[in-house]
C-alpha cells in the first residue's frame, strides 16, 4: 500500500472520530415532524335529537313482562323526561331517563355492548345506583336506565338493566346510534384515557444504532412507539400504539388496549437528564440494563426514567405504566398493579433490542 495515501486514510477516519479539539463528537439531533391530520367523526344536531327524545312519553319504553314484572305493571307517573317502574316497596325499581348526560369519559369507564343492535354501556355498582345500561343518542346525550334493588328484589338486576335496553332500543329505532361512531374519536383512541387529543400511530422506519435511534424517537413520537410497541405483553397482549395529548402537552406515544386496566406512556426528552425533576420527581435512583434510572412507584402508576443511550449523560426516555380499575364498574376505585415491577425488565428488553 503507498504509505502517502494510508496515512491520508489513518487522518481522515480520525477527523470523522473526534473533533480538532479533543471534543465529544456532536450528537445526533431530533427533526420535529408533521403528523398527519385525520379526521375525526361528527356529533348529531343535539338539539334536535333532545327535542325529539323530550317528545317521547319515556314510559312507553318500558315492558314490564321484559324485567320480570307482571304484564299489568303500571309505571309511575312521568316525571319531565323520566319514567319510573317497580311492583311495589322493597322490590327492585327501574328509571328511563331519555335525555341523560353521558360523556366520553363515561364511555371509557363503562363495558361496552350492543342491545338489539345499538351501541349501549353497561356499568354496575353505588356510584349509578346499582346497574345502569346507557344507549348514546350524541356524543354527549344517553337514553339512561338504572335499576336499583330493594330488600324483596330477586334475580339478576344488571339482566333485567339490559332486557329493558333491548325493547328501549326496539322502540327508539334511529334516535340511537347503531352502526355510527358515538365519540369524537378514531380507531384505538377510543382506549385512550386522557383527553381528546389522539390519533392512530402508524409505523415508521427506526434508524439503527443508540443515538440515532433516540433522536429520531425525541422528534417523532411514532418511533417512540416502534421501539416499544411489543415489549409489554405482560401487561396486556392487546395493546395498540397510538398519539395522545393531555391539555398543553405535546403528541406522545401510547400504548392502549381495550380492557382499560393498563395504559403504557412513551416520552423521550433530548435535552433531559436525571436531575430534571419536572419528569424524576420523587424516583429513587437505580440502575436498568447498566444505564442509569430512577423509578417512583404507587399503587396506580409505575415511572421509569433512564438515559438509554450508552455512556451520555443527558437525553432521556420515561415510560410509565398507568394501572386503571378497567371496564364496567362504578364501585370504589379498585386498580391491580401486582405486575407493576415487570416494567423494569420490559424496558430493559426495549435497551437491549434498540440502543445497545
Amino acid at each position: 500500500m503507498n504509505r502517502a495515501w494510508f496515512l491520508a486514510l489513518v487522518l481522515a477516519v480520525t477527523a470523522v472520530g473526534c473533533s480538532s479539539d479533543g471534543a465529544e463528537p456532536e450528537r445526533a439531533r431530533p427533526v420535529a415532524v408533521q403528523y398527519p391530520e385525520v379526521e375525526v367523526p361528527k356529533d348529531r344536531d343535539e338539539g334536535t335529537v333532545v327535542k325529539a327524545l323530550r317528545a317521547l312519553n319515556p314510559c312507553v319504553l318500558f315492558d314490564p313482562t321484559a324485567i320480570g314484572f307482571p304484564a299489568g305493571t303500571t309505571p309511575e307517573p312521568p316525571e319531565a323526561h323520566k319514567c319510573a317502574i317497580s311492583k311495589g316497596a322493597g322490590d327492585s325499581r327501574f328509571i328511563v331517563d331519555v335525555d341523560d348526560r353521558f360523556d366520553r369519559i363515561q364511555k371509557y369507564n363503562a363495558a361496552s355492548l350492543v342491545l338489539n343492535g345499538a351501541t349501549a354501556y353497561l356499568t354496575s355498582g353505588p356510584g349509578v345506583g346499582q346497574c345502569q345500561v346507557a344507549i348514546p343518542a350524541t356524543f354527549e346525550v344517553a337514553v339512561t336506565i338504572v335499576g336499583r334493588d330493594g330488600p324483596r328484589s330477586q334475580g339478576d338486576l344488571c339482566a333485567s338493566v339490559k332486557a329493558a335496553g333491548e325493547v328501549a332500543v326496539g322502540k327508539l329505532g334511529a334516535l340511537v346510534f347503531r352502526s355510527e361512531p358515538d365519540v369524537a374519536l378514531i380507531g384505538a383512541c377510543v382506549d385512550f384515557p386522557f383527553g381528546m387529543t389522539c390519533q392512530p400511530s402508524t409505523a415508521v422506519p427506526v434508524p439503527i444504532g443508540p443515538e440515532a435511534a433516540f433522536a429520531a424517537a425525541a422528534g417523532d413520537a411514532r418511533v417512540a412507539c416502534e421501539i416499544t410497541r411489543d415489549a409489554f405483553g405482560v401487561f396486556s397482549s392487546g395493546f395498540a400504539p397510538v398519539l395522545g395529548s393531555r391539555v398543553g402537552e405535546p403528541l406522545r406515544c401510547y400504548l392502549v388496549e381495550s380492557s382499560h386496566t393498563v395504559v403504557i406512556e412513551v416520552a423521550v426528552y433530548y435535552d433531559s437528564d436525571l436531575t430534571d425533576g419536572t419528569h424524576t420527581a420523587g424516583g429513587l435512583g437505580t440502575t436498568v440494563a447498566g444505564r442509569p434510572a430512577t423509578i417512583a412507584s404507587t399503587k396506580e402508576q409505575r415511572r421509569l426514567c433512564l438515559l438509554p443511550v450508552p455512556g451520555s449523560k443527558i437525553g432521556l426516555m420515561c415510560v410509565v405504566a398507568y394501572f386503571l380499575p378497567g371496564r364496567g364498574v362504578a364501585a370504589a376505585y379498585e386498580v391491580d398493579s401486582s405486575k407493576a415491577p415487570e416494567l423494569d425488565r420490559a424496558v430493559a428488553d426495549v435497551v437491549a433490542k434498540r440502543f445497545s
